[in-house]
Order: structure tokens, then C-alpha cells, then sequence
């Protein structure tokens, strides 16, 4: 036994440069934090609260700043932010001079760090160190886990992912006691529960760690051979503490809201099932699973329908179905193609697979339940977790979790096996040869991505906010796309109708009645009923148009739309002057009929734009068509727009409604061409108050523009888009009233 100690302390040993690498890839990006700033938008949400948290002692129950006028209640969005405040109290007694947004910088790193000693203790429990080991070593410098845990994403998940690996190493030592008198098992089973109802208040994805342990759970006592107190008092003692700590850090009490959702009633089916399954065990043998599952079934089908519960929601929490509209704008919500899956995991993904057959291999060899529960638990934690990553990429964060953890097993037991062959040293070579391989490509892609994971907010975003914080009353309401409302709330410090919480299904509107929309008694009153005073847009909102057109949108899809992106190719003479021509690409948004031709957006775009002009200005202008059959078409067009004048031309049946506007093009080295590129605004675009606004600033007596950054609006070599933020303060005139109506919830977001 000695001898074993001696050589697992080797494992330990190994850990110590393993995190230090660890480290060193996660905080390459210090030097563009500056100490100063975060680097996603929500960061700055958590950042917030904990800031008042620090220095109020509480939050108000309901925060007046957001979604004004209704505001949001703080009980759900309490606990995340409170335990940065307990951990930033604790370091700073040692740490004096290190500051509340210096914490909130490093925590992702020092917390990932603490969380890898409880993944490598949970594995080593669950199988051994060798496979531990591996495991950890594999998470350590996967790409796919890299962003969510690098220096300055202060966000909830890698605070998260300490509380699962506290709770499933946990469950997993009292699950293996095999008497009810084991000192191990209460203790560790109410800390587990406890930990998971931590997880519960720190991130939606902690049903990730309560689904896999119910189902695991409920097949180990289906076809367990003898069914021990030890192992129900374990589970019924997680799930008690389970439930009562997420009533709490969920704020499910303060908001007033059940505590019976179904992360909660799965555990306590699961539960009722086990207490069955003993009790008529003794009687029903051998069809007692199936008889339990009739009973359990039979309680749960009518107290289902009387709460209301629907047994899909398992499905979708776990995919994401039926979600509104705006939910897969967001790139990190999209469905991920089979190209992502392979980019994002590379070699990790073949050794899950191979290691998933290994656990296959031991279930059919073994049969017996009680004798490899440890595969059939990484089974049911993979299946789980991969499944919901087939419904969104940005899952592809937890679901590292399981690639590793199969990717151990396959190697462990590879070594396992050659260890009773004479080839042992020859395989073990190679193993690690190939390890070390995919170790350090991973190691590599790691830290080529931290090294420039910078933040959006230096530039013309801070200096954008310090106008904002200095130049507009404390009491102002900004109106802009939700993306930007945590940063103007938190950095610019002023009260924001929408931001990337979501609490509240208003980005239907803001995109219907602000950007897309183009009638002024509609937009002014949605403003109102806001209380806006004032509107900020970015650049950024080109780029973004297909995004929040879709979200405003109604059923026919009436805004959805693109702004099209063309660059100058050649300029030539010609009789009447000078032609110039563009080339590009954007398929249709909306069916037209040219020539007895009815072209649509699924076999027609404008691949180009020529135009002609002289001294005198611009004499005509032109788009070119394709069709899917190659068929080209020339026709006119009714609009240009060049130095913020628009240019009005003929129009009939025959022209292509819409309307081009020239803008700057500069090539990387500093040069560039006023009219070398050109924005194709559509009959959907251009006469939206986004275009009238931002793109051409048009005047309005309701809008007046008080800010511009110093970024002129352009392309740039490579087909970026730059330009300016802006901001309008709102004149209202007396006429318009609010209307309750915008304050309604709506079905796309």
C-alpha cells in the first residue's frame, strides 16, 4: 500500500507545472486589460452589482436602471455577484492594493486553477489517477475551454464550474461508501447537494451536473443487484440540500416564484422512484423496476399536469428548442456544424470517441451495474452533454468536460492493458508521444487566442462612455440595440431600456419601432413610453442589420434585410464622363419582377453597381443581377446618396428600388478613396430611421444629434466596417403619449 502512496504522489507532483502552464496561457492578455477592463459585456453586469454589493452592502430589490420603466428584480442575478464579493474580501486581506476590477480581471484564472484540483480529485474518485491525471491535463489547455476561463471573462461560467467539480467529487465519495455508518457519507452528500444549489444561483447550465446525477442515479437502482441505505441516504440527502440551497442562491422565494421547476422535480421523481423501488422490492421480484416505474409514473403524470409541467422542457433546457427569434442571432447560440465541432476539439474529439467505445466495451463485458457504475456515470454525463452542444456552440464550453474525461479513460486504459504485455514500454512511448503531441497543439491554439483577447471598450467606446458620464444628466434613459446596455449602464453609468440579460422580450421592439422603423409617431411613442431621452447607435449596427431586422420582423418577415458591401474595381471614360464600377455581392431580400422574370432571394443577386458622372454630379447609376442561371440583368437604380445628399433619379417599373451610398475605402496602409466602396440599402433599409439617422444624417426636429465619435464611417481593405458612435437627445412634441403596448412582451425576442 505504501508503495502505491509513493508513486501517486507523482500525480500531485505533476499537477504543480501543469497549472503553471495553465496560468501562463490564461493571463498572455494582462497587458491589454490595462487592469482596467473586461472582456465581454455581461462581465460588466456581475462587475456592477458586486461594486455596489462592496460598497452599498446590498442591492435594492428592484434595479431602476435597467429596463426602465419596469426594472429588474436583483434576487435572481444576486448570488453570482455576492460570492465575487465574499471571494474579493478574502484576497484583499492579503492583496491590499489589489483593486475590485483587478479581481474581477484575475478570478477567472485563480478560480479555474482551485476548480482543476476538484476535476482531478472527482476523476481520481471515479476511476483512478492515472485516468485523473490525463484528464486534467487534457482541460487544462483545451481550446475549447480556454475563453470562458482566460484572465478578464468575468462571467458566472468558470465560478460554476468550481461548484460542479465540488459537488460531483463529493457525490462521488459518499456514493461510494458502502455503509450507512460511514463518517464520509452525510457530510459529503449534504455538501455536494449544497454545492449543486450554489451552482444553480451561479449559472443556468447547472442542469448539467443535477440531470446527469438523476439519471445516473435512476439506472443505477433499475439495474443495481442489491440497492443499499447507504446509497439512498447519499442521494436523498443531495437532493434535500440540493433543492434548499437553490430556493435561496436562485432567489426563486424573493421573486416569488416556485421552487417546483423541473431541475428540481426530475431529482425528487428520481427520488420517489428509489423509495418505491425498496419498498416493493421484496415483493414484486424479478419485475419490481418496472412496477416501481408504474407507480412513480402514476404519482408524477397528475402532479405534473397540475403544476403545469411539461416533460419537454427537459429537451429544450437541454438544446435550447423552442426558443424566440433573437436567441439564435446571438453567435454563441447558433447550431454548430459538424466543420466546428472538429475546429474547436481536434484530436481531443477522436480520443472521446475511442474512449466512449471503451466504456461501451466494459458495460457489455462487465453487464453487472454495481461493477462499472464509474463508465456507466461518464456514459450518461457525456450523452447529456453532448447532446445539448448539438443545439448551440456555445456548449461547447461544459461538453470539454466529458471530451477529456473520455479521452482519459481511452488512455488510462490502453496503458492498463499493454502493462500485461511485453510491449509495454514500446506502447507506453508511443501513447505518450501522441499525447504529448495533442497537448501541445492544444497548448499552442490556447494561447495563441488569450494573447489577443483584448476588450471592444478602449477607443471610441470609453471615450463614448466618459462623454456619456460627464456630458448628460444622471437621470438620462439611453435607447440602443441590447448589446451595448450593461456597458452604457455600468461604464456610462446611465439607465438603459434593454441590455444582453434579456430578461425582458423588448428587442422586437427596439429593432421594429428604433432601427427598422421609419414612422415617426410609432418610434417617438415607443421612445416615450420608454422614457428615453436619449439614442445611441454604433457602426457595428451595420454589420448587425440581418440580426435585429429578423428580431423586428412580423410573421412574413417584412424588415428582415442586409445592408449589401461593395468596393470600387475599376473607373473608366466614357462619353458622358467618368463610369465607375463596384463589385460585391447581396442575395435579395424581397421578390421582383424584371423582364417577365421573377427573381427571388433564393435565385437572384445584385453582384455589382456602376455609376456615371461628371463635373456636374452623378448622371445615372445602374445594378447588375444574377440570376442561378447566369442570366444578367442591368437596371436602374432611383437613388444615390454621396456626402450626405441624396440623389433622386427617374423611376418606374423597371428600376431597382433601394439606394446606393458611396462611402470612404481605405487600404491598410493609410491611403484610401472617398468613393471607393458603397453601402446597397434596399427598399426594406433606406428609409429606416437607422439610415436617416446614422447614415445620412438627415436632420430632424425630433432627434438632434449632441455626440459623434472621430471614426469616420467606412470600408476598410479587407471588407471591415468602421465608423462612428453616435448619440441623439429626443425632443418629444406635445402630442405624443406613451402606450403600454411597447411595454408588452412579443413572441420573437
Amino acid at each position: 500500500m505504501e508503495k502505491i502512496k509513493n508513486k501517486n504522489i507523482y500525480y500531485w507532483l505533476g499537477l504543480i507545472p501543469l497549472f503553471l502552464l495553465a496560468i501562463f496561457i490564461r493571463i498572455q492578455n494582462l497587458k491589454l486589460l490595462q487592469g482596467r477592463y473586461l472582456i465581454e459585456l455581461d462581465s460588466y453586469h456581475f462587475f456592477r452589482y458586486a461594486q455596489m454589493l462592496f460598497t452599498q452592502g446590498s442591492l435594492p430589490a428592484v434595479d431602476a436602471m435597467k429596463y426602465v420603466p419596469v426594472g429588474s428584480k436583483t434576487a435572481t442575478a444576486l448570488f453570482f455577484p455576492q460570492t465575487m464579493v465574499w471571494f474579493y474580501k478574502a484576497i484583499h486581506t492579503v492583496f491590499t492594493n489589489l483593486s475590485q476590477m483587478e479581481w474581477h480581471i484575475i478570478y477567472p484564472v485563480v478560480i479555474t486553477i482551485i476548480s482543476f484540483v476538484f476535476f482531478f480529485l472527482f476523476v481520481k474518485e471515479l476511476f483512478n489517477y492515472k485516468t485523473a491525471f490525463v484528464s486534467t491535463a487534457f482541460l487544462a489547455v483545451a481550446t475549447s475551454y480556454i475563453q470562458r476561463t482566460m484572465s478578464g471573462f468575468a462571467d458566472h461560467e468558470a465560478m460554476a464550474m468550481l461548484w460542479m467539480f465540488l459537488s460531483l467529487w463529493l457525490f462521488m465519495l459518499a456514493w461510494k461508501r458502502k455503509t450507512f455508518f460511514s463518517y464520509l457519507l452525510m457530510p459529503c452528500a449534504a455538501l455536494s447537494g449544497i454545492f449543486a444549489g450554489m451552482m444553480a444561483g451561479t449559472w443556468g447550465g447547472y442542469v448539467f451536473l443535477v440531470y446527469p446525477v438523476a439519471a445516473f442515479v435512476l439506472l443505477y437502482v433499475t439495474f443495481t443487484q442489491k440497492l443499499e441505505w447507504s446509497k439512498i441516504t447519499a442521494y436523498g440527502l443531495w437532493v434535500l440540500l440540493y433543492i434548499l440551497t437553490n430556493i435561496k442562491t436562485m432567489g426563486l422565494v424573493a421573486i416569488g416564484k416556485t421552487w417546483l421547476i423541473l431541475p428540481n422535480v426530475i431529482p425528487l421523481f428520481v427520488l420517489a422512484y428509489i423509495l418505491i423501488h425498496k419498498a416493493i422490492r421484496r415483493w414484486t421480484k424479478p419485475w419490481h423496476p418496472l412496477v416501481a416505474y408504474g407507480i412513480a409514473g402514476g404519482l408524477a403524470i397528475p402532479t405534473a399536469l397540475l403544476l403545469k409541467i411539461n416533460i419537454m422542457d427537459l429537451w429544450y433546457q437541454l438544446t435550447r428548442g423552442n426558443v424566440v427569434r433573437w436567441y439564435y442571432t446571438v453567435s454563441e447560440n447558433i447550431r454548430p456544424s459538424l466543420q466546428s465541432w472538429w475546429s474547436s476539439f481536434n484530436f481531443i474529439l477522436v480520443l472521446a470517441v475511442l474512449g466512449l467505445i471503451v466504456c461501451v466495451y466494459w458495460l457489455v463485458k462487465t453487464r453487472n451495474i454495481d461493477e462499472c457504475y464509474n463508465y456507466w456515470f461518464a456514459i450518461i454525463f457525456s450523452v447529456l452533454l453532448i447532446a445539448a452542444a448539438t443545439g448551440q456552440i456555445r456548449l461547447f464550453f461544459p461538453v470539454t468536460i466529458p471530451f477529456v474525461l473520455l479521452g482519459g479513460i481511452f488512455v488510462s486504459n490502453v496503458l492498463d492493458k499493454a502493462a500485461k504485455t511485453p510491449y509495454y514500454k514500446n506502447i507506453l512511448m508511443i501513447i505518450i508521444f501522441i499525447c504529448a503531441i495533442f497537448f501541445v497543439n492544444a497548448a499552442v491554439g490556447s494561447y495563441t487566442i488569450n494573447r489577443s483577447s483584448g476588450s471592444m471598450v478602449p477607443g471610441q467606446w470609453e471615450t463614448t462612455m466618459d462623454w456619456i458620464n460627464t456630458n448628460t444628466p444622471t437621470d438620462s434613459v439611453f435607447a440602443s440595440w441590447w448589446d451595448y446596455g450593461h456597458l452604457i449602464l455600468t461604464v456610462g453609468g446611465r439607465a438603459t431600456v434593454t441590455d444582453g440579460g434579456n430578461e425582458r422580450d423588448w428587442n422586437h421592439a427596439s429593432g421594429r419601432y428604433l432601427l427598422t422603423g421609419s414612422d415617426a409617431q410609432s418610434t417617438l411613442s415607443y421612445l416615450k413610453t420608454h422614457k428615453v431621452t436619449h439614442v445611441l447607435i454604433s457602426d457595428q449596427e451595420i454589420a448587425k442589420y440581418p440580426a435585429y431586422s429578423l428580431i423586428a420582423s412580423d410573421d412574413n418577415y417584412d424588415r428582415y434585410s442586409s445592408i449589401g458591401i461593395f468596393a470600387l474595381q475599376q473607373n473608366k471614360e466614357v462619353r458622358d464622363g467618368t463610369q465607375y464600377i463596384y463589385g460585391g455581392y447581396w442575395s435579395l431580400d424581397a421578390p421582383h419582377t424584371f423582364d417577365g422574370l421573377v427573381l427571388t432571394e433564393q435565385n437572384s443577386a445584385i453582384n455589382g453597381f456602376s455609376f456615371t458622372a461628371n463635373e456636374s454630379g452623378i448622371l445615372s447609376a445602374n445594378a447588375a443581377l444574377i440570376t442561378s442561371t447566369g442570366k444578367t440583368l442591368i437596371k436602374p437604380l432611383s437613388c444615390v446618396v454621396y456626402q450626405g445628399k441624396m440623389m433622386q433619379f427617374q423611376s418606374d417599373e423597371n428600376t431597382m428600388p433601394g439606394c446606393l451610398m458611396l462611402v470612404p475605402y481605405y487600404k491598410l496602409d493609410g491611403t484610401g478613396m472617398s468613393i471607393g466602396g458603397a453601402f446597397w440599402l434596399s427598399e426594406k433599409v433606406y428609409n429606416t430611421n437607422f439610415a436617416n439617422l446614422y447614415l445620412y444624417n438627415a436632420t430632424s426636429s425630433y432627434f438632434k444629434l449632441v455626440y459623434e465619435s472621430n471614426t469616420p464611417l467606412g470600408i476598410t481593405e479587407g471588407g471591415s466596417i468602421i465608423g462612428p458612435i453616435k448619440i441623439w437627445e429626443i425632443n418629444y412634441p406635445v402630442d405624443i403619449q406613451a402606450d403600454p403596448q411597447y411595454l408588452e412582451a412579443s413572441k420573437y425576442g
